[in-house]
């Protein structure tokens, strides 16, 4: 299940109260489940939140719940609210030393999986993508509700990503003289990226 499904699921009415809840109570952390972070201390942190030996693999669609000490508080989240207000019960429930542990220097010592950082002269772009309906007449309009297995999800709220794109690709789209109405091309580089990674996302 994606994660983002955890919020498509709640029902659109309860979404801003699920995120006033979440901001109030929660310390949100990114972690790439399939490829988490450059230090192999972060590595076993997240293995020990999803329960799993070192051999496992990383892989994880779904909120995951757990103290600083990496305890899971409840089972992945995957319907939002009620099961936030159950782990922040339980959280409350730990020892100081499980909730605020002492956390050692972060140490880069797994660059295989570091982060990746922009690089240099790179245009950094904030991606929105969201389904539309295609009318036999008229403008393509937002879908108001698609079927997700046997779930029926409000849709209206798109989806966000960043995207990057490297100088060479965005000096490219710059005519050295340009002149009005001018045509030009796409970079295949840029395009065959954005369609494979953004434009259907959940298909990747």
């Amino acid at each position: 299940m994606s994660a983002r499904l955890a919020l498509y699921l709640t029902p659109g009415e309860q979404r801003r109260t699920l995120l006033e809840f979440i901001g109030k109570n929660y310390i949100l952390l990114d972690v790439d489940g399939y490829a988490p972070g450059g230090s192999k201390e972060e590595v076993a942190w997240w293995l020990k939140v999803q329960g799993k030996e070192p051999g496992d693999g990383c892989g994880a669609n779904a909120w995951y719940v757990a103290s600083a000490g990496g305890r899971q508080l409840v089972d992945p989240v995957s319907r939002g609210l009620p099961e936030l207000q159950k782990a922040l019960a339980v959280w409350k429930a730990l020892p100081e030393a499980e909730r605020t542990p002492k956390i050692a220097p972060w140490v880069g010592d797994h660059p295989k999986t570091a982060r990746l950082t922009p690089p240099a002269g790179a245009l950094i772009l904030r991606a929105y993508f969201s389904y539309l309906d295609t009318p036999a007449a008229g403008d393509p309009t937002p879908v108001k509700k698609t079927r997700w297995y046997s779930e029926i999800m409000n849709t209206r709220m798109p989806g966000t990503d960043v995207m990057w794109v490297t100088e060479k690709e965005w000096k490219a789209m710059i005519p050295a003289k340009p002149r009005k109405g001018e045509a030009l091309d796409f970079p295949a580089t840029l395009r065959n990226r954005l369609v494979t990674y953004y434009m259907l996302p959940e298909l990747v």
